[in-house]
């Protein structure tokens, strides 16, 4: 049902898909989107099987309290002061959107623990959120060639994180020495190959303790994600999620 709320509110995909509507106009959101939706525009959200995000609820005013050097910065404007919805919306990078996923988790778990001075590290996390959309905005340091010879490698991580992986496999995939296909994901991506892979198969975790969390236990999630060691997956989703599986499966 179409709604509009008295405050802004930013969505941010993180697994899954939807068919966002705003003022009207439909599209489809899937992970690695942005969307801002200003004081009085109205929007929807259908969900056909899962969609996994954040919602982060702030005032017209919040984001140039907490990023005040950036108010003028036209990466900056066209997100939070923008002229329509086209211009205050955001496709990431998987390296982008796991510095704000990373971000955005972090607020999640101080506001679950409400440890002493919680209120200032949740603005300081959404600080930083509003710092990086405003320069992911208007910055795009991606090399699209070296991107476009990392597409096999990462379709092969995406179609194949279940099975035993290899650093030599995936350079095999992008026709590359190990050295050279290090570094190029590396630029590419800002993380390695081996961490991008375990990023991979947290988010299958989470998708499957959602949907699944009272069918399997954490060790059956472990193994169809991808991991032959159910520690070393319980330790990899905490790094990642800032939650251990158990706690995320209560949350479902």
């Amino acid at each position: 049902m179409p709604h509009g709320h008295s405050y802004i509110e930013m969505i941010i995909c993180i697994d899954g898909s939807c068919l966002h509507t705003v003022n009207g106009e439909r599209q489809t959101m899937g992970v690695g989107e942005v969307s801002i939706i200003q004081q009085g525009w109205t929007h929807s959200v259908k969900v056909e099987r899962l969609f996994e995000h954040f919602t982060i609820a702030f005032t017209k005013s919040a984001p140039k309290i907490v990023a005040p050097e950036l108010k003028e910065q036209e990466g900056f404007k066209r997100l939070f002061s923008p002229a329509n919805h086209s211009s205050a919306s955001i496709r990431l990078s998987p390296a982008e959107h796991h510095e704000i996923t990373e971000a955005a988790f972090a607020m999640l778990k101080e506001y679950a623990d409400k440890a002493p001075g919680w209120q200032t590290l949740m603005r300081s996390s959404f600080g930083s959120i509003v710092a990086k959309l405003s320069r992911f905005n208007i910055v795009r340091s991606v090399d699209e060639q070296n991107r476009k010879r990392l597409a096999s490698a990462v379709s092969f991580i995406e179609s194949s994180y279940m099975k035993n992986i290899h650093l030599k496999t995936l350079a095999r995939e992008a026709s590359l020495s190990v050295c050279q296909f290090s570094r190029l994901f590396k630029k590419a991506y800002g993380t390695s190959p081996i961490d991008f892979l375990i990023k991979v198969r947290i988010a299958n975790a989470r998708q499957l303790l959602l949907l699944k969390g009272n069918e399997m236990s954490i060790a059956e999630i472990a193994f169809a994600s991808g991991f032959r060691d159910s520690n070393f997956f319980c330790r990899q989703f905490k790094k990642t999620t800032g939650f251990s599986p158990f706690q995320y499966k209560k949350r479902a």
